[in-house]
């Protein structure tokens, strides 16, 4: 192994960085992943998702009524790749990144 690499390598454990792949692997990635606003949707009992992922999920997911689609919701938008609900013009966490609910 080059001395350089060695050197990278033992700094990056030293000073606790680790690598991190950008693409996650886990089920949920692609539930919440977006590039554009036009990725995302409210789903009532999802929050803000991906919209391709909810139609791949379509029979799966039960729906309700009067959770995180609500009329008083504002498009959900694209925010660091994470689709990300609003209420009233404001950020609104408890639809983003929902839990599943069973």
């Amino acid at each position: 192994m080059p001395r350089s690499i060695l050197m990278l390598l033992t700094v990056m454990l030293l000073s606790g960085c680790s690598y991190q792949s950008n693409v996650e692997t886990t089920q949920n990635s692609d539930k919440y992943y977006c590039v554009t606003d036009q990725d995302c949707l409210n789903s009532c009992s999802q929050g803000a998702v991906n919209a391709e992922w909810y139609q791949q999920q379509a029979g799966e997911i039960q729906e309700c009524d009067g959770g995180c689609d609500i009329l008083a919701m504002n498009p959900p938008r694209c925010l660091d790749n994470v689709c990300t609900a609003f209420l009233q013009g404001k950020n609104y966490q408890p639809c983003t990144k929902k839990p599943a609910t069973e």
